[in-house]
């Protein structure tokens, strides 16, 4: 697909239409890219890195454990 300049691998109207495409040539590669963020780029807890590395110390969770009793 990288020799088809008119290709746009943003359309998805377009990808499907080149993965139905099956005959002497069969298509491979990316057919549809979609930019956005990934999923840790949406939680806040891990701008800091992974919560494994997280220093937990100095965390007071007594309130929580009230609740439970």
């Amino acid at each position: 697909m990288e020799d088809d300049e008119t290709y746009d691998n943003t359309n998805k109207d377009m990808a499907f239409n080149k993965a139905y495409e099956w005959g002497d040539k069969i298509p491979i590669g990316i057919f549809y890219r979609e930019q956005r963020p990934i999923y840790e780029d949406k939680l806040p807890q891990l701008q800091k890195g992974p919560l494994v590395e997280h220093n937990i110390n100095n965390i007071d969770i007594s309130r929580l454990l009230e609740e439970f009793r």
